[in-house]
């Protein structure tokens, strides 16, 4: 009672050696007469479909190319013949993977969200303080220019006044 998919994309080949050669046909031919599992002979879009969903154990596709890998044995140039299979299982565990990542990359951006805008307002107040520091610093400079003014006439004043004095004297 176990559905598997068999998808057979399989194009054939032709050699002068083995002439033409489709592989793919072949092993679909055999698995007709096979009963040990419930072969479903379907379309690769509909064997995906049924996997995703769960109708269908597993998938079995046989590639547009399998026939010719298996011919490039003849010429030493050797590709080896794939098939594809895709099962419940993993198409589950791939899903579970995929929505554990998704949460935690999400939940990663919302921590660096909220330490960014953390850090803005860290910034701000530093630039606050900054600003409210260097507005301090113009005052005092302000003031001690204005002293400075002030000690320079109070010099001035105290030098007549020693004039005076050194000619009273």
């Amino acid at each position: 009672n176990i559905r598997v998919c068999v998808v057979n994309e399989d194009e054939g080949a032709s050699t002068d050696i083995m002439g033409d050669l489709d592989l793919g046909s072949q092993v679909v031919d055999q698995l007709h007469d096979n009963d040990q599992l419930g072969w479903t002979f379907t379309d690769r879009d509909t064997a995906m479909e049924e996997v995703k969903s769960g109708k269908a154990y597993a998938a079995f596709i046989i590639p547009s190319d399998f026939s010719y890998d298996v011919t490039t044995f003849l010429t030493g140039d050797i590709t080896q013949p794939k098939l594809e299979y895709y099962e419940t299982i993993n198409s589950t565990f791939v899903s579970t993977v995929s929505g554990v990542v998704a949460e935690e990359i999400d939940e990663g951006l919302k921590q660096a969200e909220g330490d960014i805008g953390n850090a803005r307002t860290s910034i701000e107040k530093q630039l606050d303080k900054a600003n409210a520091s260097l507005s301090d610093a113009r005052n005092a400079v302000n003031d001690l220019s204005a002293a400075s003014n002030d000690l320079s006439s109070k010099t001035n004043d105290a030098k007549d006044k020693l004039q005076g004095a050194k000619g009273d004297i």
